[in-house]
This record gives C-alpha cells, structure tokens and sequence, in this order.
C-alpha cells in the first residue's frame, strides 16, 4: 500500500480574495481609460485604489485574477 504525503495548505493575508463580479470588467476598463490616454497602467498607486474603489489589497488581487483570466498580458 502506497502512502500519500499530508499538505497543509495555507491561505493568509488579504490577498487571497476570491473572482468577485465585475471585477474583470473593473480591470479591462481602467486599463483601456489609461491607454486612450497614451498612459502606463500601474496597480500600485493611489489612483489605482480611487479608480477602481476597492482597497490596495484588492487591487493586487484584481491584477492577479486578470492574469489568471487571460484578459491581462505583461
């Protein structure tokens, strides 16, 4: 009989803030507003936060999603 290994997962801070509705479209928005406007997108300023009305932490999840989801590139 084989034996399986036991992992503790572990999810902490508040980063780990599950896909919320709208938050796809929130990010494919702000980022098309910044381009028309011949801007760099950055998820790391205040403007970011004030944007897209959700807290700092939040938005690193939101850029993270948008990633995982396809709908950003690098």
């Amino acid at each position: 009989m084989s034996s399986v290994k036991k992992r503790d997962f572990q999810f902490s801070g508040h980063e780990t803030f599950t896909l919320r509705q709208n938050w796809i479209y929130k990010v494919v928005t702000f980022c098309n507003e910044a381009l028309k406007k011949n801007k760099q997108v950055h998820f790391n300023d205040s403007h970011t936060v004030v944007s897209l009305g959700v807290g700092k932490n939040m938005v690193s999840s939101m850029k993270w999603w948008g990633y995982q989801t396809g709908f950003l590139e690098n």
